[in-house]
């Protein structure tokens, strides 16, 4: 019995098969070693497509083309007249304008109260080198957001842990989600997101203060602060809580200043108070119920959503509220598992990294962040009470690193559910006024179907989210 061996614990399992590796790794000849990554990058071309589409050439020629053939479809069904477009397009845009317009005139307090301190304060810099005119305010928010939509395809080219596949998916994925992605100003956030994303493993300070600024535009970055601390080495975690700290505090101390505490909170107490949209997971019910029996529920625009009205309501917008705590719960269980995991310095065993070894290390490190940001961002999309299409461009930079990050048809196939939301809006959202019409039908299918594969999406990312933490944990899959 003296001679029983005692078990290994899981960590040192895990770091006795590590050493393993790297033996055999350094033991292997070294026209393998380079055979083998060249192998696995050749294998990640041919599975998108022709290798020159992954060039610089390439990627350039597929984000023109997408965008303009995506530029070139609302002008062939609404026309030229942005009239035309309102309410669908750029109804947002110029509700936004009346306004920006009223500041002369009334407190910041009162201006598009359902909009951050931060993002007002934009739009209000947008409007004066505008002028008093809502068509050069529309071109210049469109100017801004074709910006950040290149800045991310360059950020996610050049970085160590993405690449050409993650460029191209990015290039894909913003024409399939259509016109309305270039009327907003959502993807100034997610452009600052992608960025802190990126500088966080070496620049965590800065990452940091890029996270707060996104999150003092839009909030919903908050949800991808503890996925990006885990990129960061432990010892230097403390540098990117400090910068997102600082800058928030910076930011909320401003906007308490120009508009009150009260201006502060009225974007959440907005949100909280809104109705629940058709469009919505949480809305399917009633938009089956008029699709089926006309009359017992009605619709109507406000703002950009068609909200539903009904018996119904009540109890469903009850059970989103419901649903988005545990979504909350879940996206906070998971950044907390993913900081306690081995940090990227422990990926090599502690071992100094260099060159191709250091890219692998970073990007092993970097798939399990990933999963749990995207997973995190889509259960509060699904429980949501309202689901606009900008708002799935939170999660594609995401889905692209993972399409980067590990072989596999589920980003992929997520793409059908972009297509989808394009199609239910702008071109079949008039529909959604018509329940009595055959139109309606056709609006509903659309939508009914894109909310069961975003719903698919999103159980998808949190099951590979804890599939790849338990095996970051050293517990082998299946147990």
């Amino acid at each position: 019995m003296a001679d029983d061996s005692t078990p290994l614990t899981r960590r040192e399992l895990r770091a006795q098969r590590e050493h393993e590796e790297r033996q055999l790794t350094e033991r292997a000849p070294v026209s393998r070693r380079r055979r083998e990554p060249a192998a696995a990058a050749g294998a990640g071309r041919r599975s998108l497509g022709p290798a020159w589409l992954l060039t610089p050439v390439g990627l350039g020629g597929l984000w023109l083309g997408t965008h303009l053939l995506a530029a070139a479809i609302p002008f062939l069904r609404f026309g030229t007249s942005p009239d035309r477009w309102n309410g669908l397009v750029v109804g947002g845009v110029y509700n936004q304008f009346a306004g920006v317009s009223q500041l002369a005139r009334l407190p910041a307090e009162r201006v598009l109260p359902e909009l951050p301190p931060l993002s007002l304060r934009l739009l209000q810099g947008l409007y004066a080198v505008t002028g008093d005119d809502r068509g050069r305010f529309l071109l210049v928010i469109v100017l801004v957001a074709v910006i950040a939509d290149l800045v991310i395809l360059i950020t996610l080219w050049r970085a160590a842990t993405a690449g050409p596949v993650a460029a191209a998916y990015w290039a894909l994925a913003v024409p399939l989600l259509g016109p309305v992605a270039l009327a907003r100003l959502d993807l100034v956030v997610v452009a600052l997101v992608v960025l802190a994303w990126v500088m966080a493993p070496r620049r965590p300070l800065w990452a940091g203060v890029l996270l707060a600024v996104a999150t003092g535009l839009g909030f919903w970055p908050a949800a991808v602060v503890l996925p990006l601390l885990a990129l960061v080495r432990r010892d230097r975690r403390r540098a990117a809580l400090t910068g997102y700290a600082v800058a928030g505090l910076v930011l909320a101390a401003a906007s308490v200043l120009g508009g009150g505490w009260g201006r502060v909170g009225s974007p959440v107490t907005r949100a909280l108070s809104r109705g629940l949209s058709l469009e919505s997971f949480p809305g399917l019910p009633a938009l089956v119920d008029m699709a089926l029996s006309p009359g017992r529920h009605s619709a109507s625009l406000a703002g950009a959503d068609m909200v539903v009205r009904g018996p119904w309501v009540d109890a469903l917008s009850t059970g989103s509220a419901a649903a988005a705590l545990v979504a909350v719960g879940a996206a906070i269980t998971l950044g907390i598992l993913v900081l306690r995991r081995p940090g990227p310095e422990s990926v090599s065993g502690g071992a100094l990294l260099v060159g191709r070894s250091e890219r692998h290390a970073s990007a092993h490190a970097a798939v399990a962040p990933v999963l749990v940001a995207a997973a995190g961002l889509l259960a509060l999309l699904v429980t949501a009470r309202t689901l606009s299409p900008e708002a799935l461009g939170w999660v594609l930079p995401f889905l692209a690193l993972r399409a980067a990050l590990r072989p596999g048809r589920g980003p992929w196939l997520a793409l059908g559910v972009v297509l989808l939301t394009q199609l239910a809006n702008p071109y079949l959202f008039q529909n959604l006024a018509y329940p009595s019409a055959s139109a309606f039908d056709v609006a509903a299918v659309a939508i009914g179907l894109r909310n069961l594969a975003l719903v698919a999406v999103a159980l998808w990312c949190l099951l590979a989210a804890v599939r790849e933490l338990r095996s970051s944990a050293g517990v082998p899959a299946g147990k």
